[in-house]
């Protein structure tokens, strides 16, 4: 008896360490702006089957840390004077390992890109389609095509720049387009994520068009 509980305890423990090496903490919502409050959300990556809840006996010694938030009732109350650009870390121990995610704080009523999307729709590109664009408050984003939503793999990212005003954005590697969010609807002109997408080639002695602008439609946030 007492060694089929060791070889159960032993199991389990390895379960843990398997998921500690493909998983990560979300914020919930994604935005935190003063006197807002945020849940924590436990994930992992487990093969093609895409993200999973972590167990809860995976998860331990889970702390905060940062002046502009605290624990309020099981979650995270950030304070009524919290400055924009004030950072969060939610730290734990998941399958023994140390896992962290900061959030920054936002100003209250300031547009952001902050969230992950999904396409719903393109027009005149050329490129694959984006299963996921996650964009972050740290001004860092990745995307993800179907292939490649595997464990803890992107596609791509880097860091961008947005203004909220002329909608611009730059996303390095040469992409400038313009990005408008409309609550959970992201349009972006003139970014085509995918680097080798190339027109259609055109029937000899065809005159080259003018090249239509790439948009893509997305949901989310």
């Amino acid at each position: 008896m007492i060694a089929s509980l060791m070889a159960l305890s032993m199991t389990a423990a390895a379960d843990c360490r398997h998921i500690g090496s493909h998983a990560g903490i979300r914020f919930v919502p994604a935005v935190a702006r003063p006197g807002d409050r945020l849940s924590r959300e436990y994930w992992y990556r487990d093969g093609p089957d895409g993200e999973k809840p972590v167990p809860r006996q995976c998860v331990e010694k889970m702390r905060v840390k940062g002046d502009a938030a605290v624990i309020s009732k099981g979650g995270i109350r950030i304070t009524g004077d919290a400055k924009a650009g004030s950072v969060v870390t939610a730290v734990a121990l998941i399958g023994g390992r140390e896992v962290s995610a900061n959030l920054t704080v936002v100003g209250r009523g300031q547009p952001v890109l902050t969230g992950k999307w999904r396409q719903i729709s393109a027009e005149h590109c050329h490129g694959r389609r984006l299963a996921e664009l996650i964009f972050t408050t740290e001004g860092t984003y990745s995307f993800t095509f179907p292939d490649r939503m595997i464990e803890t793999m992107t596609s791509g990212g880097g860091s961008y720049r947005w203004d909220p005003a002329s909608g611009r954005i730059d996303l390095g590697h040469g992409w400038v387009g313009l990005a408008r969010r409309s609550g959970s609807a992201l349009t972006i002109d003139g970014v085509d994520f995918d680097p080798r997408a190339l027109p259609p080639p055109l029937p000899p002695g065809t005159a080259s068009p003018p090249r239509a602008v790439c948009r893509i439609v997305l949901t989310g946030g």
